[in-house]
């Protein structure tokens, strides 16, 4: 499954040899990806990716390929951490979050027991603002009240949606550094 003449793999090309029919790279380097062989190779070197590839089972090998590829990225990005790096940025965000998520459920038990002790929790539009669960064009300064389990609720829905949106931001933070 090698490339032809006109067009070597990416691997081929940059060792300066001919592609086969049977090169090993060619599945996995295409001719229009050479910076991803060129940071593989940098990183690990040609002759240890062959060896990899032969010790592996053939379905085994995109995704080793892949992984291989990752890692020299942010290796060439980041010479001292490399992935060790942006895992450690990853682990503070998730840290910082867990701690606004602990605010979170202190202020949701703070109302709990204020309603328990009132039946309702009188709360502001500007209020619910500030806990993040209020929606965008209320009024500040009307006054409602909220039952503890629709405040709750309301709580809780918003706060799983930052997540969500959040683990999204890193996620999409993470494959733009690397």
């Amino acid at each position: 499954m090698g490339s032809s003449a006109i067009s070597p793999c990416a691997a081929c090309k940059f060792l300066r040899r001919k592609c086969t029919s049977e090169c090993l790279f060619a599945p996995y380097f295409p001719p229009d990806q050479p910076q991803k062989f060129a940071n593989v190779h940098k990183i690990f070197g040609a002759s240890n990716i062959t060896k990899l590839l032969h010790d592996l089972p053939v379905h085994q090998r995109e995704d080793a390929v892949n992984s291989l590829a990752y890692e020299a990225d942010a290796r060439v990005k980041d010479p001292v951490y490399g992935c060790v790096g942006a895992i450690s940025v990853l682990q503070q965000q998730v840290a910082h979050l867990q701690a606004e998520l602990a605010i979170a459920h202190a202020e949701i038990q703070r109302l709990h027991n204020a309603a328990a002790n009132s039946g309702s929790i009188p709360v502001s539009s500007k209020d619910l603002l500030e806990l993040g669960a209020g929606g965008a064009g209320g009024s500040y300064d009307t006054a409602f009240t909220v039952s503890d389990d629709a405040l709750r609720q309301q709580l809780s829905e918003q706060m799983s949606s930052q997540m969500h949106n959040i683990t999204q931001q890193m996620g999409s933070q993470l494959a733009a550094q690397l």
